[in-house]
């Protein structure tokens, strides 16, 4: 097809790994998508690559007509030679491609590419561009990789923000992106509790979420107990030393919203701490709910599986004591506290 030219700034000497001071004006090429050359970068096919570069029949300036760089595909495949052989032949490591204006450094931080990201940083990629999410490549770090294409699961964030070090100055931590959220926010959904203490490091505070503290919907301690992030909980409960049953507008506590989502983990943390115990709802008998949450919201509505899970937690701290009783198919469960008062009782059809 007919070549389409737009113009960009390219900031790479193409014959070596370092960048230049003065940048040279270079085309872009637009290709079909499954151009031979596409499918070499896909492919980490390098010695394809290197053959299509020396026939004169691709160029490091070539892009999809989805706006798809070479990079792109290269950092997929999760090839970090055929990264470098790209930036030999002069592609641009600060290049956005996509509609959503994404570099390759954003790219490679999404996709868990640790070696690759290695070598755009040291080829001078921008790590405060933001795209059009309004993320930058931290957060793009932070989000959840199980929907990434061929993205490496064993790798945390942890084992990258060392490379963000030396350029710490130049991350804004607090730069929000289109929905409000900044990285702290971000991270406390996904990510260890160790990702949380380098944000508080280097100029993560939570000033912007004013005296609610955890109540308010957009804090990052509600989005840890929301999520079930455990690791998260613990570097957070340090900065609330407010009194840890204090309630939110609707009258709910941290303990309250982890048994509702069912985190185990979460609730036998609390209860160690101190919380109050959830006062448990009568349970409807015939539709298997707590009648008292029938009309809550998501957040806050039991489910069978966390009324049971928190139940569970409540007899293993001798929180209550469980009695069982069957009658035809059913089995009902006696619920008694440490009074042995008669609380209440649910049932589970068989």
């Amino acid at each position: 097809m007919a070549a389409i030219d737009f113009v960009f700034d390219r900031l790479l000497n193409p014959w070596c790994l370092v960048p230049v001071a003065s940048p040279v004006v270079m085309p872009l090429r637009v290709i079909p998508k499954h151009s031979d050359i596409v499918s070499a970068c896909a492919a980490g096919s390098v010695y394809e690559a290197k053959r299509l570069f020396a026939n004169g029949r691709a160029s490091p300036y070539d892009v999809t007509p989805d706006n798809l760089s070479l990079l792109y595909y290269a950092i997929e495949s999760g090839s970090a030679a055929m990264v470098e052989l790209l930036v030999k032949q002069g592609s641009d490591v600060s290049q956005v491609f996509s509609l959503n204006q994404t570099t390759p450094l954003q790219w490679a931080m999404y996709c868990r590419r640790l070696d690759i990201c290695r070598i755009l940083l040291m080829c001078g990629a921008r790590i405060d561009h933001v795209s059009v999410f309004g993320w930058t490549a931290l957060v793009y770090l932070f989000e959840d990789i199980r929907a990434g294409p061929g993205v490496r699961h064993n790798l945390r964030a942890m084992d990258f923000l060392g490379m963000l070090d030396h350029d710490r100055d130049v991350l804004d931590l607090h730069l929000c992106d289109v929905k409000g959220e900044d990285a702290l926010q971000h991270a406390c959904r996904a990510s260890t509790g160790d990702t949380l203490q380098w944000l508080f490091r280097y100029g993560s505070t939570l000033d912007r979420y004013g005296e609610d503290s955890w109540q308010a919907e957009e804090n990052p301690m509600r989005l840890a107990i929301i999520t079930g992030n455990m690791s998260a909980l613990q570097v957070l409960l340090p900065h609330y030393p407010e009194n840890i049953d204090a309630e939110d507008e609707h009258g709910y506590t941290m303990l309250d919203y982890a048994a509702r989502r069912g985190h185990r983990d979460m609730i036998r943390h609390l209860l160690e701490l101190g919380a109050e115990e959830e006062t448990l709802p009568e349970y409807d008998f015939e539709h298997t709910f707590p009648v008292a949450d029938v009309d809550a919201d998501e957040e806050v509505e039991w489910t069978k599986d966390s009324y049971l899970t928190y139940l569970s937690v409540l007899e293993e701290k001798n929180i209550i004591v469980i009695r069982h009783e069957e009658e035809g198919s059913k089995r009902y469960v006696d619920i008694y506290w440490d009074a042995n008062e008669d609380f209440g009782e649910f049932n589970v059809e068989d």
